[in-house]
């Protein structure tokens, strides 16, 4: 399936303006060994280092900027999933939290869990803190075989059988970007999914063709700020999340503003982005449009991974939490007692696998 086909409209205005690059399809080679849920090896201080010496075996940091409860319980349920099934080696949870309940919460999921590491930034009205943290440890890594995932505490749910895939793929593709997954709501990927037959809630005449160039840190439309449209996207979701799988699509090479919702980026790209923003006091609206104008190098989305982002600052309101984050939780329950039931089916123990709660 190929995105490359001009239209009138905002698509071919994308295209014209080189947002919109297709790239080659990147089905992941088998170069990286397949993972299992069970038998993962421990990770210790040499392994975090970017030592592992087993070296066919990507290392994956996963870094969440928290902390709100009533979200993180939630993506808790999948980051245990995937450092079990060893596709994640570490979880860093980055207290950026504003109330002590939350706080507390942060230390308890991080307590006793040396897979969980608490980050307490020292400076708490930006994230310097934060880059100039993963600039250190990417220092480390020199074989490219590493990735950092940065993740929203309110991504809401992760497809963890795509996991293992999407990582790959970024590898093999072998660039110096960011790598997106299939994001429910996430403008540009309801634009690409729109186009892909999943839905129709983001026709091209909601696109801010007028502001729309290369490296722009633009949005390409409103839906940040419309809980009204969160609504329609979380309801159509959750109604049957399978829909909004996007199998068998070519990277997409994308120029300009992408919410950077969940993404993942190599290693040595981190060396390479971070240190450009330390020293230039930038903030997070760089890492998208304006990085790409910077390293002339469009980041790319990888469709076969879907993730859920639950609300922008704009979205964010008591009643999506209501009408929503219940059906999120049982999905969660549901993802892990279909896992359970595979195992069983394998005949693999059952105790062995995180209990739901």
């Amino acid at each position: 399936v190929s995105f490359a086909v001009v239209t009138q409209g905002a698509w071919d205005h994308l295209m014209k303006q080189g947002i919109l690059q297709q790239g080659s399809n990147y089905n992941a080679r088998s170069r990286h060994r397949s993972h299992s849920r069970r038998g993962s090896p421990q990770i210790d201080d040499e392994v975090f280092a970017g030592t592992d010496p087993d070296e066919a075996r990507p290392t994956v940091v996963m870094s969440v900027l928290g902390g709100r409860e009533r979200y993180l319980q939630i993506l808790k349920t999948y980051t245990d999933i995937l450092l079990e099934q060893g596709s994640v080696t570490e979880v860093h949870i980055w207290d950026y939290t504003r109330t002590e309940s939350d706080k507390r919460y942060c230390e308890q999921l991080c307590a006793g869990n040396d897979k969980y590491k608490l980050m307490r930034p020292s400076r708490r009205v930006d994230f310097k803190d934060y880059y100039e943290f993963y600039l250190s440890l990417a220092q480390n890594y020199t074989d490219g075989n590493a990735m950092l995932v940065k993740s929203d505490d309110d991504i809401v749910y992760i497809d963890v059988a795509a996991f293992d895939k999407f990582i790959d793929a970024a590898l093999d593709d072998g660039q110096r970007t960011l790598y997106f997954p299939n994001i429910v709501n996430n403008d540009v990927c309801a634009l690409l999914q729109s186009r892909g037959g999943v839905h129709g809630l983001m026709p091209e005449d909601n696109i801010n063709t007028n502001v729309m160039v290369y490296g722009s840190e633009t949005p390409l439309s409103n839906l940040q700020d419309s809980p009204e449209m969160a609504s329609e996207i979380h309801a159509k979701f959750l109604k049957d999340p399978s829909l909004f799988t996007m199998e068998g699509y070519g990277a997409v090479r994308w120029g300009s503003n992408i919410p950077p919702n969940m993404f993942a980026v190599p290693m040595i790209h981190v060396k390479e982005m971070f240190g450009v923003m330390t020293q230039q006091n930038l903030d997070e609206r760089f890492l998208t449009g304006p990085a790409c104008l910077y390293f002339q190098r469009p980041n790319a989305l990888l469709l076969e991974l879907t993730v859920s982002h639950f609300a922008f600052y704009g979205q964010a309101s008591e009643e999506l939490d209501e009408k929503f984050l219940s059906g999120y939780a049982e999905l969660g329950r549901k993802v892990v007692r279909q896992l359970n039931s595979d195992d069983d089916e394998n005949g693999e123990d059952p105790e062995t696998t995180e209990n739901e709660g």
